[in-house]
């Protein structure tokens, strides 16, 4: 990123983020953590130089063809969101928290809480969730293989939107539910696959920047199945992180109920729930993603817990795994 990093800083921050991933750090000072760490503190006090930056909006359609959507924002990796394009679904406008409770009472979810280290969760049914909701709980239902197990909930909603965009070879995709209270978030995160996201309860805000700020954010080297940013870096809205995030190029969506948001493979985000919301994750990976950056993704695939590549074709139901370094 021109100022910040040079094409030398760059390839010495990634070789030490390697390194640390293959062998893993040891108590988060070992050799190349402690080298990677140093590179990301000047990275951060450069960009404290920078003029702050005000938030704008992603690029925002009510239609966009498949061809204009591959050319424009697939290929190239950019963001996008398709204002009202899964309105029609019967999930829009049935969907709610009490409607799982209803209807599927005793099915156990993953309930998250991200304000614990390593996401601490429990394991709550539907009826227990809602309650929780209700009572204004910040724990928030992430990642869940609900629909993964329960393949009757699929008629309520059309997966031919998702496969007009997809439109390249891709690995099998997960089916992720997400349902929280007003003011639930995720924390500031980045992953290899895509993600369609489907709104379909309730209001989302999320913001992101881009990849190139990687050696910003500095993610943590834990073999999750995606990245995190460092602990004191997880927050944007924090006002001991305003000083840096004031100039972070964010840009902002926000997401009502039948509105449909592409989220590129690496794009950092945040999301927060504006009120008591419920969406779907369908996280796939094109092949493509494997030859652009063959290195990244051998350790990627190699090293994480649980390896990727095992659950790209072994477990592709979204299941949440909480464990860190074995």
């Amino acid at each position: 990123m021109e100022g910040i990093y040079s094409k030398t800083d760059k390839f010495k921050y990634f070789s030490y983020w390697y390194l640390e991933q293959i062998f893993g750090p040891k108590n988060s000072t070992g050799f190349f953590g402690r080298k990677k760490n140093s590179l990301a503190e000047k990275f951060q006090e450069r960009l404290k130089q920078r003029p702050k930056i005000k938030t704008v909006p992603v690029d925002t359609y009510t239609e966009l063809s498949q061809e204009d959507f591959v050319k424009n924002y697939l290929l190239p990796g950019k963001p996008v969101l398709i204002k009202g394009a899964a309105k029609n679904w019967p999930a829009v406008g049935k969907w709610s928290h009490h409607w799982f409770a209803e209807n599927y009472p005793e099915s156990t979810q993953p309930f998250v809480d991200p304000a614990t280290k390593g996401y601490g969760q429990t394991e709550l049914t539907f009826k227990e969730i809602a309650s929780e909701i209700d009572s204004g709980s910040a724990k928030y239902v992430k990642f869940s293989n609900f629909l993964h197990k329960t393949p009757g909930a699929e008629k309520d909603f059309d997966l031919s939107l998702l496969e007009k965009y997809k439109a390249v070879k891709n690995l099998p995709s997960s089916k992720q539910l997400f349902m929280g209270g007003n003011g639930t978030h995720s924390t500031i995160h980045a992953a290899l696959a895509n993600v369609f996201f489907v709104q379909i309860y309730g209001t989302k805000r999320w913001l992101l920047f881009p990849e190139e700020l990687t050696p910003v954010i500095n993610p943590q080297v834990d073999r999750q199945p995606h990245f995190l940013a460092q602990e004191e870096l997880l927050y944007p809205d924090s006002e001991e992180n305003q000083e840096l995030f004031s100039r972070f190029p964010f840009q902002e969506v926000i997401m009502e109920a039948g509105d449909f948001y592409f989220n590129p493979a690496f794009c950092w985000h945040y999301v927060e729930n504006k009120s008591i919301s419920i969406g779907i994750g369908f996280r796939w990976i094109p092949l493509r993603a494997f030859y652009r950056s063959p290195l990244l993704s051998a350790v990627i695939l190699m090293s994480q817990y649980p390896a990727a590549i095992f659950r790209a074709f072994q477990n592709p139901r979204g299941k949440f795994f909480p464990k860190r370094w074995p």
